[in-house]
């Protein structure tokens, strides 16, 4: 019976650790904009270039962070932090 049970654990083990170690690193980075936010605001990330929301998303990569820097007359950036999303 232990055996038994020390077989499967090992083969859920094997089966979800094996396919993820072989896996393509995912990037991540950053991308800052400066004014207001808007649907057609321009980013500049590290990894993409020049790019608005959308088309982060439509690059293959996803938003996990975002922080948007009040209006109080200095010159700091929103910034954004992403993540490319895991090939299928």
């Amino acid at each position: 019976m232990r055996k038994s049970i020390l077989g499967i654990v090992l083969a859920l083990f094997f089966s979800i650790s094996i396919p993820t170690a072989f896996a393509a690193p995912i990037k991540g980075g950053l991308c800052k904009s400066y004014g207001f936010l808007e649907a057609n605001t321009v980013f500049e990330c590290e990894h993409l270039g020049k790019v608005t929301i959308s088309q982060i998303y439509e690059k293959g990569w996803r938003i996990l962070f975002f922080f948007l820097n009040p209006n109080d007359g200095t010159i700091k950036p929103d910034i954004l932090v992403i993540e490319e999303q895991a090939k299928k």
